[in-house]
């Protein structure tokens, strides 16, 4: 069985390549870089579930421990907070990658009827 300790740096590692991650989706984003944004929308939501595995995990242990169930809802909001802004920026990276396809589909749209015109003037 892992340990408290062990199971929390484990979450500390996991939201150091969160961090590192997001800071990718951003350049992504301002570069309208679609293929990385899926990517990286992917790593985001897998490691985002994995941090939420462990911490289950570690309130377990916790409650098993004995410890103050105050304490255990003060620790899990915390890391929760931090979740949910990370939640919240995969959803403005999927979002910009909903307007990068909208905005591709009405330019191919445009360019539909600009050679249907064309073809009608001749």
């Amino acid at each position: 069985m892992e340990s408290i300790e062990n199971l929390s740096k484990n979450i500390e590692t996991k939201l150091r390549l969160i961090k590192f991650t997001q800071e990718q989706a951003e350049k992504s984003v301002e570069t309208n870089n679609v293929l990385a944004m899926e990517r990286q929308i992917k790593t985001l939501t897998m490691k985002v579930g994995e941090v939420h595995d462990i911490k289950v995990k570690i309130q377990e242990l916790k409650i098993e421990k004995g410890e103050n169930i105050e304490d255990i809802q003060t620790w899990n909001a915390a890391l929760e907070d931090k979740l949910f802004a990370i939640e919240a920026q995969i959803a403005d990276v999927d979002n910009s990658l909903k307007r990068i396809g909208q905005k591709a589909i009405e330019a191919e749209k445009l360019k539909e009827e600009e050679m249907a015109a064309q073809s009608r003037q001749r």
